[in-house]
């Protein structure tokens, strides 16, 4: 016979926490490589490939 197990809100609560401070992070990393690359393309006058060899260093 088997048992139905019962879902348990507490896993979801227990990783909520985390769950949410890597979508931040992980947001805020989006958006500072996109202003970035704005930034070296409109203001510095950078073209898409130097723009984007400029992020190279960053790559392991």
């Amino acid at each position: 016979m088997l048992r139905r197990s019962r879902w348990s809100p507490r896993v979801s609560r227990a990783l909520l926490a985390p769950t949410l401070a890597v979508l931040l992070f992980m947001g805020a990393v989006g958006t500072a490589y996109f202003l970035v690359t704005t930034q070296l393309q409109d203001v510095l006058g950078f073209t898409v490939l130097q723009a984007g060899a400029a992020f190279l260093p960053l790559v392991r």
